[in-house]
């Protein structure tokens, strides 16, 4: 049974033009090549491995290709991974990164916006900056902070190894309410100094 047509995802970032430029082909035309060599009852690293192997394609986007094709084909949800479900929450917030990042590091500011990181172990990343992350009770978080400009940054959770589709939904839920809690805080007028 052929792979439907790719389906619009507010997930999905790359234009299929950009696929196309840096794979060769179309999703279409890798989905239809993936089908007819059996990818159907393939894992995601048996798919990613042909793609790199048969076809050449770098691991990156061997990966994409690979991940975009089990969605379209029905064998994965929506934010699922290999290791479980991920999901992902980004804020623009009006203060400096350097700011943002203090909300994020010092203990005491941080548990003003997210006192469920009280439980959680926090792990600084070697060589990244502004950047940590927690093992949390559910699964794994990576917090981050990017600069967007002098006066703004945005701010960022990506929540990974979700058990299942339910905890991915009540995951993006509860992050979106502790960002929210957080530029409330930073630009509000009980910023936190």
């Amino acid at each position: 049974m052929p792979s439907p047509p790719p389906k619009p995802s507010a997930e999905r970032a790359i234009r299929d033009e950009v696929v196309v430029a840096k794979t060769g082909k179309s999703r279409r035309a890798w989905f239809e090549q993936l089908d007819k060599a059996g990818a159907r009852g393939w894992d995601h690293k048996a798919i990613a491995r042909s793609l790199r192997q048969d076809y050449g394609l770098t691991p990156w986007w061997a990966q994409t290709v690979a991940v975009d094709y089990e969605r379209a084909a029905g064998l994965r949800d929506q934010h699922e991974q290999p290791d479980g479900y991920q999901i992902q929450r980004e804020r623009t917030v009006h203060v400096s990164a350097e700011r943002a990042w203090r909300a994020w590091d010092d203990e005491a500011e941080r548990l003003r916006w997210l006192p469920e990181a009280a439980q959680a172990k926090i792990r600084r990343l070697a060589g990244a900056r502004r950047r940590v992350r927690l093992d949390w009770p559910n699964g794994r978080v990576l917090l981050g902070v990017q600069p967007r400009g002098d006066d703004k940054c945005s701010v960022g959770v990506m929540h990974s190894r979700l058990a299942g589709r339910d905890d991915a939904e009540a995951a993006k839920r509860f992050w979106s309410a502790r960002l929210d809690a957080l530029v409330a805080l930073l630009e509000g007028p009980d910023e936190i100094r």
